[in-house]
């Protein structure tokens, strides 16, 4: 722990803290860049930490996190960022659509971390309910990164009922690589459209079918299939792969100190998942499993393709000209 944070959070044990001028050490030290992902992470376990904010300056305080510390760094402030919405559900989800719709880029994406951390994407939250312009900055910032579909698809879908022909357009422009990554999962969120048959809701209709019929295509020619055209170098990634991860868990159980998982005896697994007790008898193993969705131009975009994504993603909105230059 940074030796500054590690003097504050002391000061929380006397018998009076002082919790404004704690509050105020805390800013000041997040300001001044002081502290890490590492010290982020401490504060949200700190029993304590909750007391020194209310959810508006907690917000106030995320926001000063991405800027001086890391964008990303709010996805560790999980505990308390659940704490104030609790507190607070309207206040948090408005200010974290603030923070999605803002001119700096690293402020948007924090704000999408945030909206994930929270789930805010199945709550009450309505874009609609939005001024024209900034219905149009969510439609744009809620999928500009290509991250976690299931958390935003719902909330942009929903704009195609804006009655604004320019955010219906600008959703459109943004949603329509969006499904090229993400084509199954937005197909089966459609139905929160199903009512709406406005010409831009309509058009995407048709865009997710020639879609679909292309991706199809595309697997019916084993041309376009590493696994049939390059078999010799996709068999020796696959083995690399599988190397790799070995070694990775071989390593990392070589570091791992004393655990609860010594308490349990080691079986010797063999082949189609299952193994043989005491008795000699086959035992099937327990099963559990997890999923999750991964953009299609990670592997299909050039280094410089992902570059210009980058650099749309992070650019600064007050100093754009022209709108090719975000969509």
């Amino acid at each position: 722990m940074n030796e500054g944070l590690k003097s504050i959070l002391e000061q929380l044990y006397e018998q009076a803290p002082d919790l404004g001028a704690i509050k105020e050490a805390l800013i000041s030290s997040v300001t001044k860049g002081e502290l890490s992902i590492d010290d982020i992470k401490v504060l949200d376990n700190h029993y304590a930490t909750e007391t020194l904010f209310d959810p508006n300056s907690f917000m106030s305080f995320v926001r000063l996190i991405a800027e001086k510390v890391d964008y990303y760094a709010p996805k560790n402030l999980e505990v308390l960022l659940r704490k104030m919405y609790q507190r607070d559900s309207e206040m948090i989800t408005n200010a974290t659509v603030e923070m999605i719709t803002d001119d700096l880029g690293k402020i948007r994406f924090a704000g999408r971390v945030v909206w994930d951390n929270l789930d805010l994407g199945h709550s009450s939250f309505d874009p609609l309910e939005l001024s024209e312009e900034f219905q149009a900055r969510f439609a744009i910032s809620i999928v500009q990164d290509m991250i976690n579909p299931e958390s935003r698809v719902e909330s942009a879908l929903r704009l195609f009922g804006s009655k604004s022909k320019l955010v219906r357009d600008t959703l459109l422009c943004s949603l329509t690589p969006y499904a090229e990554n993400y084509l199954g999962v937005i197909k089966g969120k459609m139905s929160v459209v199903e009512d709406v048959k406005n010409d831009e809701a309509n058009l995407f209709r048709r865009v997710l079918a020639k879609i679909d019929s292309m991706f199809d295509a595309k697997g019916r020619c084993k041309e376009l299939h590493a696994f049939s055209t390059q078999y010799d170098v996709y068999n020796e990634c696959r083995k690399a792969e599988s190397a790799y991860m070995q070694s990775s868990i071989d390593e990392a159980e070589a570091k791992r100190g004393p655990s609860f998982i010594d308490i349990f005896p080691k079986v010797l697994l063999a082949r189609g998942g299952g193994f043989r007790d005491d008795n000699g008898h086959t035992r099937r193993l327990a099963r559990l499993s997890t999923h999750g969705y991964f953009p299609m131009m990670y592997h299909s975009n050039s280094l410089m393709e992902n570059l210009t994504f980058e650099q749309k993603v992070m650019s600064d909105w007050s100093k754009v000209t022209e709108p090719c230059e975000i969509l």
